[in-house]
């Protein structure tokens, strides 16, 4: 095989021109023939049993020169990516350019790779995020709304079982009072006090992730839009198939399913995905910006610190592939401390 031509295009694709010569493509006809047996049927013969004589009468040589040249491209395709160090990171698109009895193959191979990320100072730009901090406040009615619901919950609990020959119109109307035996008996709680204090601090600790997230989402979006990368368009397909699956998974838990869903909003499948498409296409990028980032500052995450996750999950969880957990665990927190490097 002679590799003719490689050029970088669009979309993160390599194109590569290539040709098989016809001495090639003539060692693959007996595996061509017998690839074809195994597929053909003939009035008369038993599958795979069919003379070879019989057979290329019946499908004809180009037939027979189309699947070896299948053959050939396939045998050959690894020696294009060793010759060209490629690691492809989806199927290659093959096209047959030139196709003749007696005279040499030739193709292309259309492969796409991980894209080149051209990240702009990030450090610079992370900076200015560093002093910026949202101000987290707990107003005093947010706390009565937790309460209340609490109450809410508490009164559901205590009538579900109650006489259905009642009337439930009274239970509707009455006042749970917060004592500090009514506290006491939800948890571990010494007064009221003490239950408004937790409720207090439960609802600091998650605005306060809220902020973390929002100001990290800042950053990464600032970087982003100053980070130059080629998306291929396999990426892209990949993370709107994990985000359907994502949104599957949300609707399953709402006792519902996608195809309700789609029956609702009068759109089809493929409609939804094209609107997701340029979401797909931040979240690939914002994944490529934290992978090269992680190469760039050496970001590593300790091997005990990676075992002892992977032993919590598989406590959880049991028999599992650990190996598969250890990639899932490892990008996982990478990625957080790309984002704690990036904020601080």
């Amino acid at each position: 095989m002679q590799i003719k031509k490689h050029t970088k295009e669009k979309g993160s694709i390599i194109r590569v021109e290539a040709e098989i010569p016809k001495e090639v493509l003539e060692t693959k006809r007996a595996a061509a023939i017998n690839h074809l047996k195994e597929h053909v049927e003939l009035k008369g013969f038993r599958k795979g049993h069919v003379p070879e004589k019989t057979l290329v009468e019946h499908v004809g040589e180009m037939t027979i020169l189309e699947e070896s040249a299948e053959l050939a491209i396939e045998e050959n395709y690894t020696k294009i990516l060793d010759e060209l160090s490629l690691s492809p990171i989806g199927h290659p698109k093959i096209i047959i350019t030139k196709i003749a009895i007696g005279a040499p193959l030739e193709f292309t191979a259309e492969i796409p790779v991980m894209p080149e990320v051209k990240l702009p100072d990030y450090k610079k730009i992370s900076a200015k995020f560093k002093d910026k901090k949202e101000e987290v406040v707990v107003e005093e009615k947010e706390i009565e709304n937790v309460i209340a619901e609490v109450k809410k919950i508490q009164h559901h609990h205590a009538h579900k079982d109650h006489d259905h020959d009642h009337d439930h119109a009274d239970h509707e109307h009455e006042e749970t009072e917060l004592t500090d035996d009514f506290v006491k008996n939800l948890g571990d709680f010494k007064d009221v006090a003490d239950f408004k204090e937790k409720i207090k601090e439960n609802i600091l600790k998650e605005k306060t992730f809220k902020a973390e997230q929002k100001k990290r989402l800042e950053i990464i979006d600032a970087i982003r839009k100053e980070t130059e990368i080629d998306i291929p368009e396999v990426l892209v397909d990949s993370e709107i198939k994990r985000m359907t699956n994502e949104f599957e998974h949300e609707l399953s838990k709402v006792g519902s399913t996608l195809e309700k869903y789609l029956s609702e909003i009068k759109k089809t499948k493929e409609e939804v995905q094209s609107d997701w498409k340029p979401k797909a296409t931040e979240r690939v990028q914002t994944e490529l910006i934290l992978l090269e980032i992680k190469k760039e500052e050496k970001i590593e995450v300790p091997k005990e610190e990676l075992e002892k996750e992977v032993a919590t999950i598989k406590s959880h969880y049991g028999d599992i592939d650990e190996e598969r957990i250890k990639l899932f665990v490892d990008e996982m927190l990478s990625k957080e401390k790309v984002f704690k490097f990036l904020s601080e």
